[in-house]
C-alpha cells in the first residue's frame, strides 16, 4: 500500500522541504510452529496470545486515520511532502 501527499511542498532544489514517510508493517507470523492456538486470542498472565496480537495495524490505521482526517487542504498547510508505505 502506498499513498503520496504533496502537501504543496517543493520536493527538489534550495527550496525542498524534508518529506514525511510513514512506514509501518503489515506481515503477520505464520501459523506454523505456534505453540498457542493463533486464532483463540489466548489470555495468559494478563497478555494476549494469537496471531496478529502484538503488530502495528493498530498503528497504521491511525497513521491513515489522520491523513484522512487532515485531508488534502491541511496538508498543503504543512508544506512538506507526507509519503505512506505499508511494508509487508
Amino acid at each position: 500500500v502506498i499513498g503520496h501527499f504533496d502537501g504543496g511542498a517543493p520536493t527538489t532544489g534550495a527550496a525542498a522541504k524534508p518529506r514525511v514517510l510513514l512506514a509501518p508493517h503489515t506481515d503477520t507470523v505464520d501459523v506454523e510452529g505456534m505453540t498457542v492456538d493463533p486464532f483463540g486470542a489466548e489470555i495468559c498472565d494478563g497478555r494476549l496470545y494469537g496471531r496478529g496480537a502484538c503488530d502495528t495495524k493498530g498503528t497504521m490505521a491511525a497513521m491513515l486515520a489522520a491523513l484522512e482526517e487532515m485531508g488534502p487542504g491541511r496538508l498543503a498547510t504543512l508544506g512538506h511532502a507526507v509519503s505512506f508505505a505499508g511494508l509487508a
